[in-house]
């Protein structure tokens, strides 16, 4: 890499999401001159989602910074080490190798429950958030009209997408890695998110809900655009 040049960046959206919620972290991050892709997950399962993931970093041809959110924690987790010179977990499931949902709901204090079970309903196989709860759940510091805009993108997924478990070694156990407790999160309470943290070689903690791209883009712009312009360790 040139000494003048940043990584890219690489945006992993979390369950029920899609690649519009990164929206103004990737403009953010392309105004200062940082490649960066945001991409749409299948959302079948977790091998699939790392499959599309390391496909998209197959076309960016080097190593990028990859951030996953929530869920996205567990497709970074299932990505080749080798694909990814930093790994960051946005209010994310830092997950283990053989870990799924209920393996890392085991790791959570009693002091933090979990905000989604009033959000989430299940029909035909399918889980999907409460239009009337996605505000509280996840937007809950966002201006009412991006919680509104966001909780209209929101789409259904298999239920069964949530028990599988990453497969092979976790990516962080050999990349540089980055945890960020979101401490206002209402969907993977903070509490939590130190449980995961504490497995990261970094932390930051922010002061936002479970929503920082939308709540405080320029908090992860900032995060995101430093650690591409670091040099790969």
């Amino acid at each position: 890499m040139r000494p003048d040049a940043s990584r890219p960046v690489l945006l992993v959206h979390g369950a029920w999401h899609g690649a519009w919620c990164w929206r103004d972290v990737a403009e953010g991050l392309s105004a200062r001159g940082v490649k960066t892709l945001a991409i749409d997950l299948p959302l079948e399962s977790i091998a699939g989602d790392a499959e599309t993931a390391m496909g998209a970093l197959d076309g960016i041809g080097e190593p990028a910074v990859v951030c996953g959110h929530s869920y996205g924690g567990f497709v970074l987790s299932s990505m080749a080490a080798s694909a990814v010179a930093h790994a960051v977990y946005l209010a994310a499931f830092m997950a283990d190798e053989g870990e799924d949902f209920l393996a890392m709901a085991a790791l959570a204090p009693p002091e933090a429950t979990n905000g989604l079970g009033a959000a989430i309903a299940i029909e035909d196989g399918r889980s999907f958030v409460r239009p009337s709860e996605a505000a509280a759940a996840f937007y809950n510091d966002c201006p009412d009209d991006v919680a509104a805009w966001a909780t209209q993108q929101l789409r259904a997924m298999p239920a069964r997408t949530m028990g599988e478990p990453v497969a092979g070694p976790a990516v962080w156990r050999s990349v540089p890695s980055t945890y960020v407790v979101c401490e206002q999160d209402v969907a993977i309470p903070a509490p939590w998110q130190e449980v995961f943290a504490t497995r990261a070689d970094q932390v930051e903690r922010w002061p936002t809900g479970h929503s920082p791209f939308l709540s405080a883009p320029e908090r992860v712009v900032d995060l995101l655009a430093g650690l591409a312009a670091r040099p790969a360790r």
